[in-house]
């Protein structure tokens, strides 16, 4: 039976939480948050410089735990939107300008977002876990495991190679592709459906032949982070659309 004088009481349990990084090698961990969702109140957020356990109290009820990398603050390129409910969560990757790409109508320009791992877990937090006898509600000192959480990266790594021929003419390159994930829902665990256009601005160069005529052949190569391609993507080629400007050796003429 439901005890009514319990929620004025607003004694919990001492559980433990142990989360695991093995699976996240993308970065070093030096903190990490926990959201919970119970089903019967309002979200939690818990931040914190521990990276493999936290004791928290917690009144009974059935929850659902997401824990992440670092804190919210702690990132720059990464936006964090509707964090209250477990259906709403969501991190994309935050808006930028550029001074030389020319976006379309309603096209959003971003950069590479950081390393970003996310692990989901169920538990419960039963009346026993918290109750000592049977006429009042007391926390016990020693801790319950309630859950272990595995966290794994969310953020993909997009490679960019291009064969060019008459690489001696070639000073610089700067990029942008377009149809990329706008972020991802780690409530529901899925990418996001709507699309942003990645900048793609550090390029590197590498001749790869030498014709007799003194022509050479060669290869640029990039790389950033994202979070991958949307969901729903339907394989087709020209949903994901690389421009790209290229400065030529007279530091003047750029092709594109």
């Amino acid at each position: 039976a439901h005890d009514p004088f319990y929620f004025s009481n607003q004694q919990g349990a001492q559980v433990g939480i142990n989360v695991d990084w093995s699976e996240f090698n993308e970065d070093e961990v030096s903190g990490m948050s926990l959201v919970l969702f119970p089903s019967m109140s309002q979200s939690i957020r818990h931040t914190t410089s521990s990276i493999n356990h936290v004791e928290l109290n917690l009144l009974p009820d059935e929850y659902t735990l997401l824990v992440h990398n670092q804190g919210v603050s702690e990132f720059g390129t990464i936006g964090f939107s509707g964090m209250s409910q477990l259906s709403t969560a969501k991190v994309f990757p935050e808006r930028c300008s550029s001074d030389w790409y020319r976006p379309r109508d309603n096209e959003v320009l971003v950069l590479s977002p950081e390393w970003l791992a996310f692990g989901k877990n169920e538990f419960l937090v039963t009346e026993d876990m918290v109750k000592d006898d049977g006429s009042y509600y007391e926390p016990k000192d020693i801790e319950t495991p309630v859950a272990i959480v595995t966290p794994k990266n969310i953020i993909y790594t997009l490679h960019v190679s291009i064969n060019v021929k008459g690489i001696n003419n070639y000073r610089a390159g700067r990029a942008a592709i377009s149809g990329m994930a706008d972020g991802y829902f780690p409530g529901t665990e899925e990418y996001n459906t709507q699309c942003v256009t990645h900048l793609i601005e550090s390029w590197k160069a590498e001749k790869t032949y030498s014709h007799p005529d003194g022509v050479q052949d060669g290869i640029i190569t990039s790389e950033i982070t994202c979070f991958g391609l949307p969901a729903e993507h339907n394989s087709d080629s020209m949903a994901n659309v690389l421009n790209m400007n290229i400065l030529l050796v007279d530091n003047e003429t750029v092709v594109n």
